[in-house]
C-alpha cells in the first residue's frame, strides 16, 4: 500500500486524470433527469441571444454575466438538450475535485489529497449543482482556482501569479456577487497561513487590479439598485438547519468531518495555521451570509457552495495527520464516504418538473385554454411545450397565445372572455401561497365549474368546464 501511495504522489497530473474521470463519470450519472427547472431554462434562453444582449439581460437581474456568456458559446456548440446546457455545470465540478486535489497537496501532500478529492465523489450538494444549469458550480471552481493562484504567489513571486489572481478572483465577481464573501475569507487566510516576504504585498496588488477589472460591473449594479430577489425571506432556524444541510452534503458528512478535525487537533498541533484557514473557508461567508441576510435577504445554501470543499480537505487533513497506519487511515475514509453516500443522490430531483407537466399539456385536445401562473415559468414552459417558441424569445408569448396558452403574473386571475371562453381551461399554478382552485372557481363563476384538481410535478392543475 505505501508503495502505491509513494506511486500516486509521484505522479500528480496522472493521478489527477484518473480523478477527473471518476469524477466525470459520477457528475455524469443521470444528467439528464429530471427535466430542467424554472431558473435552468431561463439562463438556457438568455444564451441564445447575442454576447451583448446575454450582458444586457444578466445586468437587470441579480446574476452577473460570466456564466450565461459561457453557456452562450456552450449551446451554440453543442445544443439546447437538458444533458448539453447541464454538461457545462458538471465540466465545472469536475474541475473543482481536480483542483481541491492540486491545492491539498500543494498544503499537506499526495495522501490528503487523494483523500479529499475522493471525498468530493459523494459530495451531495456537488452532484445537485453538476445537475442543474446555474452559476454555482463555476463560483466552486473559481474559488479553488483562486486559492492555487494565492499558493503561486507564495511559491512563486512574480507578475504572472499576481495577474492569475486578479483575473480568477475578478471572475469571480462576474460570476456571482456573494462569492465577495469569499474574498473577505481569503484575506482571512492570507494572513492565518505562513507565507515568504512580500507576499502580502503580491497579493494586495492583485485584489486591487482585481478590483479594477470589477469596478464596470460594480458601477452599472450601484446604477441599477439591484437588490435582492423578491421571494426571498430572512432566515429562520430551520432554514439555516436545512442550508447547512444541503451545503455539506448532510448532517452525517458534517458530523465526520468535524469529528476528524477535533480529533486530530487533540492528538497533533500543527499545522494549524492552515487548519485555522480552511475553517476561514468553511463558515465565514456562511457567517457573512446569515448575518446580513436579517438585513437584506440573501440566504440560500448555492450562494456559499464554494466553501463546501474546505470540509473534504479538512477532513482528509485530519485522517493523514493521525499516527495510525495505512490500513486505519483507509478505514476512516470510509468512514468518511460513508457518511457523505447517506446524502447523496446520483440523480437529485427538482423543485418542478415541467416536461411531466408539459406532457400533460399536450395531451389535451378540443376547445380548451391552458393559463399558467407565474409568467416565469414561460421559458420553461416553452422549452418542454413548444421548442420553436423557446428559440424565439422576443415573440413567445404571441406564439403560445396562438395555442391558447396564457401567461399570468403572480395572483393574477384568469380571464376567459379574453381566452374566447372555449369549453375547458386548464389553471396551472406554482408556489402560490394563499392561492387554491376555489379562487380560481370563484372569479370563473358561473360560468365555469370546477372539475377536476391534480397535484403533478409539483404543480397544482385546475380543471374548469363551462356549464
Amino acid at each position: 500500500m505505501s508503495r502505491l501511495l509513494r506511486a500516486i504522489d509521484s505522479a500528480p497530473i496522472r493521478t489527477a486524470l484518473v480523478l477527473a474521470v471518476l469524477h466525470l463519470v459520477i457528475r455524469a450519472w443521470g444528467i439528464a433527469r429530471p427535466g430542467l427547472w424554472a431558473d435552468e431554462a431561463i439562463n438556457v434562453w438568455w444564451a441564445q441571444e447575442s454576447p451583448a444582449e446575454v450582458i444586457k439581460e444578466s445586468l437587470r437581474t441579480p446574476d452577473p454575466p460570466l456564466f450565461n456568456l459561457l453557456l452562450c458559446g456552450w449551446t451554440h456548440l453543442f445544443g439546447l438538450g437538458e444533458a448539453a446546457v447541464r454538461a457545462l455545470a458538471a465540466l465545472f465540478a469536475v474541475a473543482t475535485a481536480v483542483g481541491v486535489f492540486a491545492l491539498a497537496r500543494a498544503w499537506f501532500g499526495g495522501r490528503t489529497a487523494l483523500f479529499a478529492s475522493l471525498a468530493l465523489l459523494v459530495s451531495g450538494s456537488l452532484q445537485a449543482y453538476a445537475h442543474e444549469t446555474r452559476p454555482t458550480t463555476l463560483a466552486c471552481a473559481l474559488a479553488v482556482a483562486s486559492l492555487l493562484a494565492l499558493e503561486a504567489i507564495a511559491r512563486r513571486p512574480g507578475v504572472r501569479a499576481v495577474l492569475a489572481l486578479a483575473l480568477v478572483d475578478a471572475a469571480l465577481c462576474y460570476t456571482h456577487y456573494l462569492t465577495a464573501f469569499f474574498l473577505v475569507a481569503q484575506l482571512g487566510m492570507v494572513l492565518l497561513m505562513p507565507h515568504t516576504p512580500g507576499t502580502l504585498k503580491r497579493y494586495l496588488s492583485g485584489q486591487l487590479l482585481a478590483a479594477v477589472l470589477v469596478a464596470p460591473l460594480a458601477i452599472e449594479v450601484l446604477r441599477r439598485h439591484l437588490g435582492p430577489a423578491a421571494w426571498q425571506r430572512r432566515p429562520t432556524g430551520a432554514v439555516i438547519a436545512g442550508a447547512l444541510d444541503e451545503l455539506m452534503g448532510g448532517y452525517a458528512a458534517i458530523y465526520v468531518g468535524l469529528a476528524l478535525v477535533a480529533l486530530a487537533a487533540v492528538v497533533r498541533h500543527s499545522p494549524w495555521r492552515r487548519r485555522a484557514a480552511l475553517l476561514l473557508w468553511l463558515a465565514m461567508p456562511f457567517v457573512f451570509m446569515l448575518v446580513i441576510s436579517w438585513r437584506v435577504p440573501m440566504f440560500h445554501a448555492r450562494y456559499v457552495l464554494y466553501s463546501a470543499p474546505a470540509l473534504a480537505i479538512l477532513a482528509a487533513e485530519a485522517i493523514g495527520a493521525l499516527p495510525l497506519g495505512e490500513w486505519a487511515q483507509l478505514g476512516l475514509l470510509a468512514v468518511t464516504l460513508a457518511a457523505g453516500a447517506i446524502g447523496f443522490s446520483p440523480s437529485p430531483p427538482k423543485p418542478h418538473q415541467w416536461d411531466v407537466v408539459a406532457s400533460r399539456l399536450k395531451s389535451l385536445t378540443g376547445d380548451r385554454a391552458i393559463v399558467v401562473e407565474p409568467r416565469w415559468h414561460a421559458a420553461v414552459l416553452a422549452y418542454y411545450y413548444d421548442r420553436a417558441a423557446f428559440r424565439d424569445p422576443e415573440h413567445l408569448e404571441e406564439r403560445l397565445k396562438a395555442d391558447r396558452v396564457w401567461l399570468l403574473r403572480r395572483g393574477e386571475p384568469p380571464n376567459a372572455g379574453q381566452m374566447g371562453s372555449p369549453k375547458t381551461i386548464l389553471s396551472v399554478r406554482f408556489d402560490v401561497e394563499g392561492v387554491d382552485a376555489a379562487s380560481d372557481a370563484r372569479v370563473l363563476e358561473p360560468s365555469y365549474a370546477l372539475t377536476g384538481v391534480d397535484l403533478l410535478g409539483g404543480a397544482r392543475l385546475s380543471t374548469f368546464n363551462r356549464r
